[in-house]
């Protein structure tokens, strides 16, 4: 692979990938983040963990070295088991002495094509425009935002944001043919449904009436490093309401921030949709194609304040990000 910097400077890189390949990836990381305590997820500065998810299939780790040795960008594909149709892509580092060469979008181009996937997805940071532009030279697609995922004096306080709590966009890639069973959203969302879905080369029958089940079906995971609880609700029931808050009341902290995923292929999304806007919570989205269930993605950041002139966003993200704000 071969990348080359804006005076047509060349830099050869072979991709590796594999459990050897850690303590190469972890350089590159230690040289952007410096440590795992400015990272989002500080547990992936464990090269033991990093060899058993490895081992266990769990992450694709891959580094693209130079002839002298050096590890020169890193790139990591983990898989979520509520989205195990695809892989996320995370972890993404160039060394210091190999910046300015794309050699993130050229390496990311390379292992995505290697790995031999065809359904992938991304979390770009908001706090600069060149991820979600990396992210769409590779032709991924903007699906989604998610605010408050991550503490802001925890993962790159260094920035001196404003805001207590980044916010990231979601992005999409489909390189294959999917079948996609119908879905249930609300009228109000209906063109914007049509719209992102047809961008990833899917089309799914939209319905826009079904009613509560009589019981909820809801899982969830809490991140306490960065005060983020996720939530994804299967099936809604008439205990939805109360259900959440309970959920809720269990995780209650200064920053905390909730992040729900609504499976849309049961008719009762339509009115537990309704019912969590009773909540509190807002749509943000969609997380498509990538899991057992098509998704969209509701938000509630509760007192983490977020300081929305602090984002940047492309073109395209703020156009899409009007659209969503506008439901």
């Amino acid at each position: 692979m071969l990348i080359k910097n804006k005076n047509n400077d060349e830099i050869e890189l072979e991709i590796f990938s594999g459990e050897a390949e850690v303590d190469g990836a972890l350089d590159c990381l230690v040289s952007v983040f410096g440590n795992k305590e400015n990272y989002y997820h500080p547990e992936r500065f464990d090269p033991e963990y990093l060899k058993k998810e490895i081992r266990g299939n769990r992450i694709k780790l891959f580094t693209g070295k130079a002839a002298n040795g050096d590890t020169a960008v890193t790139l990591s594909l983990i898989k979520n088991p509520f989205f195990n149709k695809a892989y996320e892509l995370c972890a993404l580092a160039v060394s210091e002495g190999y910046r300015g060469f794309h050699a993130g979008e050229a390496f990311t181009e390379a292992v995505l094509s290697k790995s031999g996937d065809t359904l992938f997805y991304a979390y770009a940071v908001l706090f600069y425009p060149h991820s979600a532009i990396s992210l769409n030279e590779n032709k991924f697609v903007s699906t989604g935002f998610v605010p408050g995922i991550a503490r802001a004096d925890k993962y790159l306080s260094q920035l001196n944001l404003n805001s207590q709590k980044h916010t990231y966009a979601m992005f999409v890639k489909n390189d294959g043919q999917v079948s996609v069973n119908p879905v249930y959203v609300p009228e109000e969302i209906t063109d914007l449904t049509k719209d992102v879905y047809n961008s990833l080369n899917a089309e799914p029958v939209i319905k826009n009436n079904g009613s509560l089940k009589q019981n909820s079906v809801i899982e969830y995971n809490h991140d306490s490093i960065n005060e983020t609880l996720f939530i994804y609700v299967t099936q809604c029931g008439n205990d939805l309401f109360t259900d959440i808050s309970e959920i809720e009341n269990k995780h209650k902290t200064p920053l905390n921030s909730n992040v729900l995923f609504l499976n849309i292929n049961e008719p009762s999304a339509i009115d537990g949709y309704g019912t969590l806007r009773e909540r509190g919570y807002t749509f943000n989205g969609f997380m498509p194609l990538c899991g057992d269930y098509e998704y969209i993605i509701m938000t509630k950041t509760n007192e983490a304040y977020i300081d929305y002139d602090e984002l940047q966003m492309t073109d395209e993200l703020k156009a899409f990000y009007e659209r969503i704000k506008n439901v």
